[in-house]
């Protein structure tokens, strides 16, 4: 499904959260969304060892999934808790931030959208 959507504009999306996450997102939300995402994996696999030097790119690109189109919905459902923390290929770049959750289309009312869920396995509220 990834392919359906350029790696160029996929690159464009990846480079505004992590923007976000490394210049805008205070401390205290990165390293909490980072434990989240270690003590996860330690869950899914009890073998692996906890990163905790985890970084932005790392955190990213692990969590970096593509799916149907929804951005009309969240923005709905989120409402007032969506900031445009950017812009990718002409088009904003969306963050819920109680949920921790990043999202974008380069054509918003069709086909395929990416998304960054920090909090992942949770899902967005209202799903």
């Amino acid at each position: 499904m990834l392919n359906s959507i350029p790696q160029h504009d996929q690159d464009l999306f990846k480079q505004t959260v992590l923007q976000h996450i490394t210049t805008k997102l205070p401390t205290e939300e990165w390293e909490s969304f980072r434990y989240h995402w270690c003590m996860v994996n330690q869950r899914m696999d009890p073998d692996a060892e906890p990163n905790p030097d985890l970084t932005p790119n790392q955190l990213v690109n692990e969590a970096l999934t593509s799916m149907r189109n929804e951005v009309a919905h969240l923005l709905k459902s989120f409402g007032k808790q969506i900031e445009v923390v950017g812009e990718a290929a002409g088009q904003p770049v969306y963050f819920a931030r109680l949920a921790g959750y990043y999202f974008w289309s380069p054509r918003p009312h069709e086909e395929l959208m990416l998304d960054i869920n920090l909090c992942f396995p949770s899902y967005p509220c209202g799903w």
